[in-house]
């Protein structure tokens, strides 16, 4: 999200942890496991912002992947349910069942 990406230019929090192997003086990284917290509480605003970042990555990095997510991405993005249903939308959940 722009907000999420913002605060994490602006600050020196890294997700790997570093650390030094004295016998042959080597550098180790580690990465320590991506949260997930709040990621089943974004509203769409924050989850299209954060799509955005993730097609211009997966364009960058993953080239011959982009376009198959590119669909995947305007497939939900068009669904009539979208509104209605956003929360099971965003939990995966493909069609939104009345109760």
């Amino acid at each position: 999200m722009d907000k999420h990406c913002a605060y994490k230019k602006s600050t020196t929090i890294f997700q790997d942890t570093l650390s030094i192997d004295e016998t042959p003086g080597h550098l180790i990284t580690a990465s320590k496991p991506l949260s997930y917290a709040r990621e089943l509480d974004m509203t769409f605003k924050e989850w299209h912002q954060a799509w955005q970042h993730l097609l211009l990555l997966i364009n960058e990095f993953l080239p011959d992947d982009y376009d198959a997510w590119n669909t995947h991405f305007l497939t939900i993005q068009d669904k009539e349910t979208l509104t209605d249903c956003w929360h099971l939308w965003l939990a995966g959940v493909s069609r939104c069942i009345n109760t």
